[in-house]
């Protein structure tokens, strides 16, 4: 029995410190971790990660004046930038960019079409910043310049001393419209591939582009050009951010035309006993120019220098005139309160237009064939030569009108053909 107790004391006793052991040791390290929480004696050290921020939002961005780049101030913390291209205002459009280590950009030479809002958003590994404010590029023209007119104030010797011209206003929906280009060429812009100025040409046409800077009213003065030449104009209108139309009407200063108050030639007949000649006469009938080898008869004899002087009434010139004169130029219809007005360009003849004749009617002579319903309108020389208009009235309202214009000159001769046809609607 003793032995058998013996036995069981000595089995318990490894348990019984076992299980000391372990209240030893849990009550120690509760203890300890009192003491390191506690007393101070040591600080536990743990490793903090500095989150990322998403970027702030852009509010500077600007647009150079040229319209061609974009800057802005860096955002702390952004790894790039995007920049987005809209046609409108109310949606970011698309990346055009996406720029690293930099707060600008060259934009794309964007067409001339339309304007473009552009906008800026930083990034990093966290997100991306909110838009950034709108700028605009501005790649819209000026509206198209209107009613190139041409006239002449005077004429001095062979050159023309001043020829003016004039245009409507141009506007701008976005940026001012900063002046005016005006072009000349010696032929149309229809015969050198849509554009003006050639080496072929003299100045000032040669260069195409007459204006060393914008002209900044809507007229323009120009001087020194041969009466023996014609000359086609146009004029295209330039905003601030650089953005210039294309060509206005085109007009035409023809050359006969030009030269009808200096001279024109003749074929003039003299009396019996003289040879038939030619010479240039002014409109008054002084003739100017020196005739060689002129035969003498009984209309009278010439100065000994050739010249032949004026003629008087036993001296008479006849002129046989064949020739009708060209047909009109282009013909535009403007109406207004009050009636409808035509400006054309000029007609030429070799001896001289006399004057023009306007037709119209409701129904277009180009699409139906046939004829106007009204005119022959005999309108003369009208007020300008070198720019001919006439105005339309007496016409029924909201009513369209279709209109053409012949010329004719002293010997009854009219041009073969209609103007172009232009249409207008008479709003009362």
């Amino acid at each position: 029995m003793y032995m058998k107790n013996k036995k069981m004391i000595l089995l318990v006793i490894p348990l019984v410190l076992v299980v000391l052991a372990a209240v030893f040791y849990l009550g120690s390290g509760e203890n300890l971790k009192g003491q390191l929480t506690l007393s101070g004696t040591e600080k536990m050290r743990s490793v903090q990660t500095v989150a990322v921020q998403v970027p702030a939002a852009i509010t500077d961005v600007t647009i150079s004046a040229d319209n061609l780049s974009l800057k802005w101030t860096a955002v702390s913390g952004a790894t790039g930038y995007r920049v987005y291209s809209s046609d409108n205002t109310s949606s970011y459009g698309k990346v055009i960019a996406d720029v690293k280590n930099a707060t600008s950009f060259i934009l794309p030479k964007f067409p001339y079409i339309q304007n473009y809002y552009l906008r800026v958003e930083a990034y990093n590994s966290a997100g991306i910043s909110k838009i950034s404010n709108v700028v605009v590029a501005d790649r819209m023209p000026p509206t198209l310049v209107k009613n190139v007119m041409i006239s002449t104030s005077s004429l001095q010797g062979s050159v023309t001393k001043i020829v003016n011209l004039s245009w409507d206003k141009s506007t701008d929906a976005t940026s001012a419209v900063a002046g005016y280009n005006v072009y000349c060429g010696e032929k149309s812009k229809t015969e050198t591939g849509g554009v003006y100025g050639s080496t072929a040409f003299a100045p000032p046409c040669d260069k195409g582009l007459m204006t060393a800077s914008l002209v900044t009213g809507t007229s323009y003065k120009i001087s020194n050009l041969k009466p023996e030449k014609s000359y086609y104009f146009a004029v295209t209108a330039k905003d601030t951010a650089g953005n210039e139309t294309g060509y206005s009407n085109e007009v035409l200063l023809a050359a006969s035309v030009y030269a009808a108050k200096n001279s024109q030639t003749d074929k003039i007949i003299l009396p019996a006993g003289s040879s038939n000649q030619t010479a240039s006469r002014s409109d008054s009938g002084n003739i100017s120019s020196q005739v060689a080898n002129r035969g003498s008869g009984a209309g009278g004899a010439a100065a000994a220098s050739g010249s032949l002087g004026t003629y008087t009434n036993q001296n008479s010139a006849v002129v046989s005139d064949l020739q009708p004169p060209s047909n009109v130029g282009r013909l535009v219809a403007t109406a207004d309160q009050t009636g409808v007005t035509l400006t054309w360009s000029p007609a030429t003849d070799d001896v001289g237009v006399k004057g023009y004749k306007v037709y119209y009617g409701t129904q277009s002579v180009v699409a139906t064939g046939g004829n106007y319903q009204n005119g022959p309108l005999d309108v003369g020389m009208t007020s300008s030569l070198y720019a001919p208009s006439y105005k339309v009235t007496g016409l029924a309202a909201n009513v369209p009108y279709y209109f053409a214009v012949t010329a004719y000159d002293a010997a009854g001769n009219q041009s073969q053909n209609f103007s172009t046809e232009a249409s207008a609607t008479f709003l009362k």
